[in-house]
C-alpha cells in the first residue's frame, strides 16, 4: 500500500487557490521567527485580558514562538497543541508546495473516513485540554 498517491492534474484555478493557501501556510511559518520570544514581546489574549480566563487558543502564540526557536519545554507549557499545529502547518506547506511544482494532486493512500475520525479526535482533546485548563484556573481563583 503506497502513503502518498500522485492522482490527477490540478486545474489553474485550484493551482492559484494552492499557492495562495501555501502563502498563508508560510505566513504562519516563518512569522512566530519575527516574533521576540520574551513574554513581553507578545500580545495577549483579548479573551483573557476580559474574562479572566483562557480561551482555546491561549498560549498558541508563544508556543509557536517557542517552536521557532527551538524552545520545546517552553512550547508545551504555553499550549500542549501549540508545536502539533505547527507540525501540521509544516506538513501542509510541503504538501501544496509540492503539489503546485508538481502539478499533480496529493492523495493519501489512508481512507477519508480515517481522516475525519483523526479530526474529530484532535479538536476533541483540543477543547478537553481546554476544559481541564478552565477547571484548573477556577480551582486557583477560588481556592485564593
Amino acid at each position: 500500500m503506497k502513503w502518498i498517491l500522485f492522482t490527477s492534474k490540478i486545474n489553474p484555478a485550484d493551482r492559484r487557490i494552492r499557492i495562495f493557501l501555501a502563502a498563508v501556510f508560510l505566513g504562519v511559518i516563518l512569522f512566530p521567527f519575527l516574533i521576540n520570544p520574551s513574554p513581553a514581546g507578545i500580545i495577549t489574549c483579548k479573551f483573557h485580558q476580559i474574562t479572566g480566563h483562557s480561551c482555546p487558543t491561549c498560549g498558541m502564540t508563544r508556543s509557536l514562538v517557542a517552536v521557532t526557536h527551538l524552545h520545546l519545554k517552553e512550547a508545551f507549557l504555553y499550549h500542549l497543541f501549540g508545536p502539533l499545529v505547527y507540525v501540521i502547518f509544516l506538513i501542509s506547506f510541503i504538501a501544496l508546495l509540492t503539489e503546485i511544482v508538481t502539478g499533480r494532486k496529493i492523495r493519501l493512500g489512508i481512507k477519508s473516513f480515517t481522516i475525519r475520525i483523526a479530526i474529530v479526535i484532535f479538536f476533541s482533546l483540543w477543547i478537553i485540554f481546554w476544559i481541564v485548563r478552565l477547571v484548573g484556573e477556577f480551582y486557583i481563583s477560588f481556592k485564593a
